[in-house]
Order: structure tokens, then sequence, then C-alpha cells
């Protein structure tokens, strides 16, 4: 990290890139981050082209997926915090294919056995 005026500058991103399992992040100061897609459940569960539209904000402080609602902060990363949803943000269920079930995240614990059960119906084994 280096010093602005006597002050600790903030670690920067300037790129970032996936792999099958993996997101990388690139720093300005040459560091690389790399952290599990299994961390970072909206971004697991995005199409690889939702995974590309994103965009550094605040000069490289953090990450934006706008198609995701996700923003993560490089700090964050660098001290491994799981991303967790916001309350009152949208999660999404495949529960059979093409069928999806879209629930806010503060509602998850009350609506988890309706979807259990909706999975089993479908014939889903990983409930």
């Amino acid at each position: 990290m280096g010093e602005h005026a006597g002050k600790p500058m903030a670690p920067l991103a300037t790129n970032i890139y996936f792999d099958a399992d993996m997101m990388h992040v690139v720093l300005a100061d040459g560091r690389q981050i790399s952290v599990p897609l299994e961390w970072l459940p909206r971004l697991r569960d995005a199409t690889k082209d939702q995974r590309g539209r994103w965009r550094l904000v605040g000069g490289g402080i953090g990450i934006h997926w706008e198609d995701l609602d996700e923003d993560i902060s490089v700090s964050e990363l660098l001290a491994a915090r799981r991303s967790t949803p916001a309350e009152g943000t949208w999660y999404r269920w495949v529960i059979v294919p093409g069928v999806e079930l879209h629930i806010r995240s503060d509602l998850v614990k009350r609506y988890r056995h309706l979807i259990d059960v909706l999975r089993r119906a479908s014939g889903e084994t990983d409930v």
C-alpha cells in the first residue's frame, strides 16, 4: 500500500479476470488477489457474459456489476471476507429448468422450506 500526503492509500484494482473457479483481481501495486467464486455467490451463479460486464468504481477501490447488483471492495477481498447478499436485495434460485424463483434476501430463511419442497418435487436431489 502506498502513501499520499502521509496517509495510507487504499489498494486499487486495475483489472479483473475469471477462470472456472476463481476471480482474479490485479492491483495497481503489482499484487494479484485470487478469490474462489464459491465465496461470491452472485458471481458464481452468473453467466460468463454477466461476469464480464464489470466496471471499476472509486478509481479502483471497488468493482461493480450493474446486471448483478453486486459491488465488491478491494479491501474486503484483501481481508478475505465472503460476499453476502444485502438485506432487501433479490436472490434467485432456479427451481426447474426455465423456472426461476426470486426472493428478497431478508426473506430467504422464511421461504427456504418452500424452495426445498419445490426442488424435491422437480426431482432435484441436491436439496
